[in-house]
């Protein structure tokens, strides 16, 4: 039984690892892929806040035309920013669910190793009482031997006694 508990105490801590390191990996290669997502983003919204400087600079000798498709690509920075400022809040939400994740696996852990102690704790008490236990068993099987050693060799000296007890009966 104790070989049991030390197999499912090794398996369950074998498992809880696993899983928290697989759980680290995934957060940091999200984390990664989310940073290079936003470098590119960011890269994106330059190069179009850049466009959209050269045309205002044009502006002055532009036409109708080329003011109208200068609000429109305003229009589209403005909404490349609202959209950075949502995956920006989203990266940011996903981030911060990953590190109250983690740290609730690092006090699962925590409380798993505890628990880990104190049923090694528990198996020592139960192994001194085991020990125990069997010494006080090998005592009193000597004790009951010796007894029953004792209590032969009353019951053969009461025959015995018996025996010449008859024999002089006889004689009288």
């Amino acid at each position: 039984e104790k070989s049991i508990l030390g197999k499912d105490k090794d398996a369950l801590l074998k498992d809880l690892e696993i899983k928290l390191r697989r759980s680290e990996k995934e957060a940091n290669a999200r984390e990664d892929s989310l940073r290079h997502e936003v470098a590119e983003l960011r890269k994106r919204w330059q190069e179009s806040v850049r466009r959209a400087d050269a045309l205002s600079m044009d502006l002055q000798q532009s036409s109708a035309p080329l003011m109208r498709q200068l609000e429109s690509t305003e229009r589209q920075s403005r909404a490349r920013s609202a959209a950075w400022a949502e995956l920006e809040s989203k990266l940011r939400s996903d981030l911060e669910e990953n590190v109250i994740q983690n740290e609730q696996l690092r006090k699962e852990r925590y409380d798993l190793d505890a628990e880990l102690k104190q049923l090694n704790r528990s198996i020592q008490n139960k192994e001194v009482e085991l020990t125990n236990a069997q010494t006080s068993i090998t005592e009193l099987n000597e004790s009951l031997q010796n007894i029953t050693v004792e209590y032969d060799n009353a019951m053969a000296e009461l025959e015995k006694t018996k025996s010449e007890f008859s024999s002089l009966q006889s004689f009288t």
